[in-house]
């Protein structure tokens, strides 16, 4: 089958008009690479005639021209196996049965313009889905494209709403959002629902409100009522606004700045409160207070939102020092001052002097101390621990945890005014007690190093190994507690500390072996 007379545009648009698949429909030899794209195709198709270019050609047309021989209209794109089976059995693949062929061909290509071949992959999934019932891959978007659909639904029959629908705490939620002024009437029943709404319009709070509280007059929701709906939520609208915080210390006078709390306002006939958060949304910071300046106190309430540290390593906690820094320094006297800004102006200010004594805020220092303890910890060992926010410690674990700490710190030192009795220790005998008189200097002060296994301590469910622990007594007499003189070698010995001159209790860890 003669192609030479073809020119490589004709040829080009051939392939693109047929998608570079053989024209043949019986054909099940691939010209294209599975999982081709539209930039890359690997291709074993022809461009063949139909009528011979020459005679003696299959299917010679000597009526034709020379340029119809050439155009267009007398290829067909077929495989190479193809277009030799095809010129051997003239009688059979007639220049009818061809352009019939050709005709398909072309309207298929035109369908699937665009559209990438299946790859084998695909093939795979579609095999699975077809014996299982179930599809092979997740399709992440399926359940946030029905809920876009079914917003757009319910938009359209009302085009003054912005409507978003999505999935929370094991319901479907509904928002509508109005774009413009929508004025209707509702009725709420029941004195729970009144006092929910009081608060809605008085001080500025959202109304959730059990549906069988709640009737609408004269007013259908966009799309009709949800079917059996839980709750009907009236969200207030709020102001943007910031909270600037910053401590000063009483006694001398250093300011502390703190980062901006970022949030809204919500004002009421007779209150306002505000709702923000600082620090990626671990510190937050809210309250209620009146409109109008009656003398009222109001109550700022601060909480750290310890989740987002959950499975965190604990030398890495973000924001934690500025966390630590802000709660110490209330602790320890310092007063927390605030001001509201709405576009820049400010619209109050306040301070307080006594959140160190609130329960919740004692509550909070507790835990940053704790965390503290524990990130030293971690560092001096070089042990990784993970932090656990639902995670309870016994007294007894959290004294361990304490001293631990205050021992890597080098802090730990018990001095002779310290001390509450005098210390006992047990010590077995290397040699005869007479012997061990002497060289045990009994009756004179002296020092002792005593050594102990380390301990493990369980750290947010986590057991953490300590390296073996070593004791100085400093400048202490020994009281033998047993006949020391009839004490055979090997045996144990009670011995009371009795403090002398200078005595103290120092202790550290073995951390470099």
């Amino acid at each position: 089958m003669a192609r030479d007379n073809f020119k490589k545009g004709d040829i080009t648009k051939l392939s693109q008009r047929v998608a570079l698949r053989c024209s043949n429909p019986d054909c099940r030899v691939p010209t294209a690479a599975p999982g081709e794209t539209e930039l890359g195709v690997n291709s074993i198709g022809v461009a063949a005639h139909i009528h011979a270019a020459s005679p003696g050609g299959p299917r010679y047309d000597p009526s034709m021209t020379s340029f119809e021989r050439g155009s267009i209209s007398n290829a067909i794109w077929l495989c190479s196996n193809c277009s030799i089976i095809i010129d051997r059995d003239e009688a059979r693949y007639t220049a009818k049965l061809l352009k019939e062929w050709k005709v398909k061909a072309e309207k298929t290509a035109i369908r699937e313009q665009g559209t990438k071949l299946p790859s084998q992959e695909d093939a795979i999934n579609l095999t699975t889905m077809a014996l299982t019932g179930h599809p092979q891959k997740l399709l992440t978007k399926a359940i946030s494209n029905v809920h876009t659909a079914t917003a757009r639904a319910i938009e359209s029959s009302d085009p003054r709403f912005e409507v978003i629908t999505h999935f929370k705490d094991g319901q479907t939620v509904y928002e509508y959002h109005a774009k413009e002024d929508v004025t209707f009437n509702f009725e709420v029943k029941g004195e729970e629902g009144v006092e929910i709404l009081r608060k809605m319009f008085e001080e500025g709070h959202d109304a959730k409100l059990p549906a069988k509280y709640f009737d609408t007059k004269g007013f259908n929701f966009p799309g009709g009522s949800p079917d059996k709906p839980e709750y009907v939520e009236i969200r207030k609208d709020g102001i943007e606004a910031i909270h600037r915080i910053w401590l000063i210390d009483p006694e001398s006078k250093v300011t502390e700045q703190f980062n901006d709390v970022h949030g809204k306002a919500y004002f009421g006939t007779k209150a306002m409160r505000f709702e923000g958060a600082a620090c990626s949304g671990l510190f937050a910071f809210s309250y209620t207070r009146p409109v109008l300046n009656t003398g009222e106190n109001s109550s700022f309430n601060i909480s750290i939102n310890f989740a987002l540290w959950e499975g965190k390593d604990v030398r890495k906690l973000p924001y934690f020092n500025k966390m630590k820094s802000f709660f110490d320094s209330i602790f320890h006297g310092a007063e927390l001052h605030t001001s509201l800004e709405i576009d820049g102006d400010t619209a109050f200010k306040a301070n307080t002097e006594k959140m160190s004594k609130e329960p919740e805020f004692s509550n909070v220092d507790s835990i940053l101390v704790f965390i503290d303890k524990v990130r030293l910890i971690s560092e001096k060992l070089n042990h990784k621990i993970l932090y656990k926010q639902n995670c309870f410690h016994p007294e007894e674990e959290v004294l361990e945890i304490y001293d631990a700490a205050s021992i890597l710190s080098g802090v730990l030192v018990s001095h002779e005014e310290s001390l509450k009795s005098n210390s006992k220790i047990s010590l077995i005998l290397d040699c005869e007690g007479p012997e061990a008189i002497d060289k045990m200097k009994i009756g004179s002060s002296t020092d002792l190093r005593i050594e102990e296994e380390g301990r493990v301590l369980n750290i947010f469910d986590e057991e953490v190994s300590l390296p073996n622990k070593i004791t100085y007594i400093k400048s202490v007499y020994l009281n033998s507690l047993d006949d020391l003189k009839k004490a055979k070698k090997g045996s144990e010995v009670s011995f009371e500390c009795l403090p002398a001159k200078g005595h103290k209790i120092e202790y550290e860890y073995k951390l470099n072996e």
